[in-house]
């Protein structure tokens, strides 16, 4: 259930469970109501733009990349009905898409040109490093070089994800890592 206050300048919708989530409209588009100004104005001048973007979630906090790799290039749209949501769309013929977690953007970046629209002033992908897999290491009960992965990806230490060529986990880790002040 949507409800609109202030003549539509706010929504509120509950959509079960006692959840309540807080939307603010500009120009004619309902944001998460923590969405910070510059993502809202990054996103709509993309939008309006045709701008294909690469947006980055993350911890608005602490400006920590989430390191999502789905469903985060496309064009910006909107939804239909009265309560428009920012969608993001895999090409500009799509008649639909995800609904962004814009309250959770730290970084968009135009994919064409790497030009950053907006940036969160402590983003930080963290520190990747690429290992080989020992031959004892296991995935629940299946041992990784048997499965044929070869070399792991850690951030901060942790296991991230796991190749089957050094070559792959490479071309992961540059792609990941693009646009971390720390790596330009």
């Amino acid at each position: 259930m949507v409800e609109f206050l202030n003549d539509g300048a706010e929504a509120i919708y509950r959509p079960g469970n006692n959840n309540v989530i807080r939307y603010r409209r500009h120009d004619g588009v309902y944001f998460h109501s923590e969405t910070l100004l510059e993502v809202v104005r990054a996103l709509n001048a993309a939008r309006q733009a045709g701008i294909r973007i690469r947006i980055r979630l993350g911890d608005t906090v602490t400006g920590r990349d989430w390191l999502e790799e789905f469903d985060v290039e496309g064009y910006v749209g909107n939804s239909m009905g009265p309560l428009k949501v920012p969608l993001l769309l895999h090409n500009r013929r799509s008649l639909g898409g995800s609904a962004l977690l814009d309250h959770c953007i730290v970084r968009i970046v135009e994919t064409r040109t790497s030009r950053v629209l907006y940036s969160h002033p402590a983003f930080h992908t963290g520190t990747f490093t690429v290992r080989e897999i020992g031959p004892d290491e296991q995935c629940g009960d299946k041992s990784l070089r048997n499965l044929g992965y070869t070399h792991a990806v850690l951030v901060n230490g942790q296991m991230h994800a796991n190749f089957k060529k050094l070559a792959a986990a490479e071309k992961y880790v540059r792609k990941m890592s693009e646009g971390d002040r720390r790596n330009e």
